[in-house]
């Protein structure tokens, strides 16, 4: 404790990343899959 919070996040990003062997680019690339929207059609 007492430590820069800044740092502190960033060192747990940067140990995350190591852990799933991401490069720092990966997460900031990463869109979700595109799914099908919009409610479903009524059945008559």
């Amino acid at each position: 404790m007492g430590g820069n919070p800044a740092e502190e996040f960033q060192a747990a990003l940067d140990t995350g990343r190591a852990e799933r062997e991401l490069s720092e680019a990966d997460p900031v690339n990463w869109r979700p899959e595109k799914k099908a929207g919009g409610r479903r059609k009524k059945s008559a």
